[in-house]
């Protein structure tokens, strides 16, 4: 009888236990998400041009290096060791939110008389290739830093010749060693990088 008491004891209190248990919620991290932003745009307002050019030009969905190609947001330590955020990331590819802060820059120069970008297939006469060679938070100064590394290609649509290729690179100083540091940095090395772009891509094409 004692034994069958203790039993029927234990059961019960197994029993709250699971109950308990399956009622809780199940706490998982919280993860935040970025984005990039032409919040600097009006920076492109003192080499805004007067009257429209009758070119076109077509904005390559961005290639971006092996490391780079995912929304998790990189950091290193030290050379050559890419880390990523556990609990923080993009809220795209690298290659989509620069290929927006490209288009937003080129579009307000009013340079061109059309600036369009995948999946559009509309003809073009200029073709803009880019890739990411660098898109990173770095940890190697007292206060970390945001790198980015843009290579341009401008090509001839009609003739189909490489014009000119460039790379564009911008280190910016972080406010901070936290994640959201590197987001404000990567935004002003983004909206700084497309401004110049725009700069080389009109005054290159005039």
């Amino acid at each position: 009888m004692k034994k069958h008491l203790i039993y029927t004891t234990l059961f019960c209190l197994i029993s709250l236990l699971l109950s308990a248990c399956s009622l809780s919620p199940i706490k998982t991290p919280h993860v935040s998400y970025y984005q990039l932003n032409t919040d600097n745009i009006a920076s492109i307002a003192p080499h805004k041009q007067t009257k429209t050019t009758p070119y076109t030009l077509f904005i390559s969905k961005p290639v971006a290096n092996a490391g780079y190609d995912s929304r998790a947001m990189i950091y290193i330590i030290k050379p050559y060791q890419l880390r990523s955020y556990a609990y923080n990331q993009w809220v795209d590819t690298p290659a989509n939110m620069i290929m927006d802060v490209l288009t937003d820059y080129l579009q307000q120069s009013n340079y061109f008389h059309a600036v369009t970008f995948p999946p559009s297939s509309s003809r073009s006469d200029f073709r803009l290739n880019t890739q990411i060679i660098m898109f990173q938070q770095e940890f190697l100064q007292p206060t970390s830093q945001f790198h980015l590394i843009l290579q341009v290609t401008l090509i001839n649509n009609k003739t189909q010749k490489v014009l000119t290729t460039r790379r564009f690179e911008s280190i910016i100083d972080a406010t901070g060693n936290d994640p959201y540091s590197g987001v404000l940095a990567a935004n002003l090395a983004a909206n700084k990088v497309g401004l110049e772009v725009t700069k080389f891509c009109t005054q290159f094409i005039r």
